[in-house]
């Protein structure tokens, strides 16, 4: 029977790997020849830092991705659809850490991210299992505790739901960064690439 299980178990596993993430570009939706013509044109409204994420509407589906953006890298403020998740990094800032925690590497490279459950089923977000921050000389680190960061994006997300918080990476001095999405279980990944300061 222990067996049995174990066979079950692994073929569960294999099964699994097997499949791949649907990652689709959330394309910012252009406001209507009405919106333009009602806004001031002395004064340009100021968009929110998560305007991607807030101006998609609920039932408009991720725009494809074409063959020659497919394997670019998104950048910062900018949204994509993740297996029913719409993310969105919406900045990143280099922090020191204090004199009761100092990162190992020099520095923490700290996320500001969005996730909005777009799908009609409950979503868990893992920031342990799913995220990590690349530099350029391709060393991958996982995430790590700071001070000072703000918020969570762990646990489940509802249907219609939105979570926002800080991730924080100790890693070292980089001209670019990628920050990468995943899920351990399934082929397929999110990619942005950046500059902190």
């Amino acid at each position: 029977m222990k067996k049995v299980s174990l066979i079950a178990l692994a073929l569960g596993v294999v099964l699994t790997g097997c499949s791949e993430s649907t990652v689709q570009k959330v394309e910012p939706s252009k406001p209507t020849e009405n919106a333009q013509a009602s806004q001031p044109q002395s004064k340009p409204a100021a968009e929110p830092a998560s305007a991607t994420q807030t101006a998609t509407p609920k039932s408009a589906a991720p725009a494809p991705a074409t063959e020659e953006n497919k394997n670019e890298p998104l950048k910062l403020g900018e949204t994509v659809n993740f297996d029913g998740l719409n993310i969105t990094v919406n900045s990143a800032k280099v922090a020191k850490g204090n004199k009761f925690m100092k990162p190992r590497n020099g520095q923490y490279v700290i996320l500001d991210i969005t996730v909005e459950n777009k799908s009609d089923k409950p979503k868990n977000v893992s920031t342990m299992l799913q995220m990590k921050l690349q530099d350029e000389n391709g060393y991958a680190e996982n995430i790590t505790i700071a001070p000072n960061t703000k918020g969570s994006v762990d646990g489940e997300v509802a249907p219609g739901r939105k979570v926002r918080g800080e991730v924080a990476f100790d890693i070292a001095k980089s001209k670019t960064y990628e920050f990468i999405f995943d899920n351990p279980f399934t082929s397929g990944q999110a990619i942005w690439k950046f500059e902190a300061k």
